[in-house]
This record gives structure tokens, sequence and C-alpha cells, in this order.
């Protein structure tokens, strides 16, 4: 029963919208990569109050690997094809990635609890031998090895 629903995620939600695709009693994952990196901290608090709200009417849980850091930013630097991924990305969309990282792992935990869940956190370690974008980016393995290992993977849950 998958759903893509495009809605801003920056701002209020409309449950009504909701209510047409999801049904009570029927707990939903909520999906995301790629999203909260770009966002400012206000805008990621937002997003976080909409999937808050989403969770407490239908439960379930939200999984995601953007809570990124400033330690897995820096990893950036030891390879030149996450480089140049990273530069690209942020010449198309204008907003660079080192704005809006979080310090470390527990300001990114203390920043989902204060919002009212509680994480789970799960390491990319465990399947790197599945990830596709290894070889089609060129990235080097080592390198990769000590940025996933400061970028879990969160399970979130209302607290």
């Amino acid at each position: 029963n998958l759903k893509f629903l495009a809605i801003n995620a920056t701002e209020n939600l409309n449950s009504r919208v909701l209510s047409n695709y999801f049904q009570p009693a029927k707990p939903v994952t909520v999906l995301c990569e790629g999203l909260l990196m770009y966002l400012s901290f206000q805008q990621k608090q937002q997003v976080l109050v909409n999937v808050r709200e989403i969770l407490q009417t239908y439960g379930g849980v939200w999984i995601t690997s953007d809570f990124t850091t400033k330690e897995a930013g820096r990893m950036l630097q030891n390879d030149s094809a996450l480089q140049q991924v990273n530069q690209k990305i942020a010449s198309s969309t204008g907003r660079r990635f080192a704005d809006n990282e979080f310090d470390d792992l527990n300001h990114a935990k203390k920043f989902a609890q204060e919002q009212g869940f509680q994480v789970a956190e799960f390491s990319m370690l465990d399947v790197i031998d599945q990830l596709q974008s290894v070889s089609v980016l060129k990235i080097n393995l080592d390198d990769l090895r000590g940025m996933l290992a400061v970028t879990p993977v969160f399970a979130l849950t209302l607290a």
C-alpha cells in the first residue's frame, strides 16, 4: 500500500489531504533521504512537527538518514568524488550542506527528542556491500566507511 504524496514538508500539513490517503489504525512509514540536509534548522523543526502529527494520527515510524553532522561533512573533504558531488549540489540548489548540519550525533538526537521523538540508531556499515552508489559515484570505499560510521539511519517513533 505504497503512496507518494507531493507536499511541502516545510509548511503546516493539511491533515485533510492525508485522510484521503491514510486510514486510521493502519500505521504509516515515512521515509526520506536527501531532504533535511538542505533545510535550515527552523525548516527541519517544521518537518519534525509535521511527521509527529502524522505519527500521532496514524502511528508508525519515520526512517531517515538525513540527520547529518559536521563530522560527516568533514569526511567529504577526504574524497574528491564526494566533494565534487557536494559542490554540484550546492551550486544547483544554492544551499551548502555545512550551513545546515548538526554539530554531532548527540545534537541530532536531542533535536529529535525535543520534538517528541525517540530515536533508534542503525548503521549503514551493516549494509555497505549493498549500496549501489559506491560504484556509480566511484567513491573510495575506505573514505565512505569513515563517513558512514558517523552517519546513522534513524528510526523515529513517538516518545
